[in-house]
């Protein structure tokens, strides 16, 4: 224990004495050369080159397992691929006519079928005039009926008038003679 004590008294310092620190004391006696420097710096470039070496060997390693294998295609297989992309070009430039082909159609289909709804839209202008022209050649059919009605009504009663026997007495030569009117208008009697 009283080693302990000298040697931490030794490295601390004595209280009461300058640069009675062992720390001190050895950084001023010692003296590093160049030895000394160029060994660190040598250390340091291999850990610098140890550490690069290290992480191209992990990259070079991850991006290797990631890559896909590659496989020999054949001109056969381009070949047979390229023909099949043409086909299927010429399919889609097919179905793009047809479309556009339908598109004008039923453009044209639209324009008809506008034409026709201003025709009718035309005709129910008329029809709409029609019903109005309807409507009054009803009412006047009415009156019509309801004044052949009346003249029917008076018909039937001239002629009841006209069927009631009248006499007609007329003087002639002293005497009288009677006369019935009928229906047209002639003298019996």
């Amino acid at each position: 224990m009283e080693v302990m004590r000298m040697f931490w008294s030794h490295m601390l310092g004595c209280t009461g004495y300058e640069n009675s620190n062992i720390l001190h004391t050895l950084i001023l006696l010692i003296h590093p050369g160049s030895d000394v420097y160029e060994l660190l710096w040598k250390l340091l470039l291999l850990v610098v080159a140890w550490d690069v070496s290290s992480f191209l060997l992990f990259v070079w390693r991850t991006i290797r397992s990631v890559e896909p294998p590659v496989t020999q295609v054949t001109l056969k297989q381009i070949t047979g691929k390229i023909k099949s992309l043409e086909k299927e070009n010429r399919e889609l430039a097919e179905n793009i006519s047809a479309w556009k082909q339908k598109t004008n159609d039923a453009k044209k289909c639209l324009e008809k079928t506008i034409r026709q709804k201003k025709v009718l839209s035309e005709e129910a202008l008329k029809f709409k005039n029609l019903k109005t022209i309807e409507k009054d050649n009803e009412y006047l059919n009415d009156m019509i009926q309801i004044a052949r009605a009346k003249l029917q009504a008076a018909r039937d009663q001239n002629a009841k008038r006209l069927r009631s026997p009248r006499v007609l007495k007329t003087r002639s030569e002293g005497s009288m003679q009677s006369a019935v009117m009928t229906v047209d208008c002639s003298l019996e009697g």
